[in-house]
């Protein structure tokens, strides 16, 4: 069965970079009860790491351990307020990407939301 996924935004590269907001079918790259979530990426894929490292959103009332919360943004297809949350962080091959049937590009995550989220998984 095919999930839905928003519809999405023309990226400036093609490649995921930090910062940029996706949805992502999760019935692929496995590791969630939703099949469908927003992501972030946090590290980019490179020569020596072909994954991107992602931050995957909730919108659960009550997160547990380390987050960033985050409102709702309509701009990155985002309705309501969610978290950042440090414990969903996950690896997704870069091939993933340029599948628009499970990968969707929203836009990028703004400051200080990117910079909180890059800070608390070590990256800044």
């Amino acid at each position: 069965m095919a999930v839905v996924l928003p519809a999405a935004n023309p990226h400036p590269s093609g490649v995921p970079s930090v910062g940029d907001v996706y949805w992502v079918d999760t019935t692929v790259y496995g590791g969630n009860k939703k099949p469908t979530r927003p992501v972030v990426v946090v590290r980019a894929p490179n020569d020596v790491l072909p994954d991107a490292l992602v931050v995957t959103r909730t919108s659960m009332g009550e997160v547990r351990g380390s987050h960033v919360k985050h409102p709702a943004d309509l701009s990155l297809a985002l309705d309501r307020d969610g978290a950042f949350a440090k414990h969903y962080m996950r690896r997704i091959d870069i091939r993933f990407f340029a599948m628009p049937q499970h990968t969707r590009f929203q836009g990028q995550l703004p400051e200080p939301y990117i910079g909180q989220v890059l800070k608390m998984v070590g990256m800044a």
